[in-house]
């Protein structure tokens, strides 16, 4: 594979198959028919989008787990 992005993303154009404890990756057409692909600026922008997007998911997931946890402080009166 000439192409870092496709290769990485191989796994999400894949099939994956069960049999009892075995797990087989059978790779598909459209990752074969890429090996070619030269390195581009284009293929190297959309592997960085997607590494920031999928990083910004977590943040997001994380935080809002951590929401759920954070019980908010009663406001506080003071009378005189």
């Amino acid at each position: 594979v000439q192409n870092h992005f496709v290769f990485e993303t191989c796994v999400s154009r894949c099939k994956i198959r069960f049999a009892g404890r075995r797990a087989q990756c059978e790779m598909t057409g459209g990752n074969w028919g890429r090996i070619h692909e030269a390195d581009s600026d284009l293929t190297s922008l959309a592997y960085c989008v997607r590494d920031v997007m999928q990083r910004q998911q977590t943040v997001e997931s994380h935080l809002s787990k951590l929401q759920r946890f954070v019980v908010p402080k009663a406001p506080t009166t003071f009378s005189i």
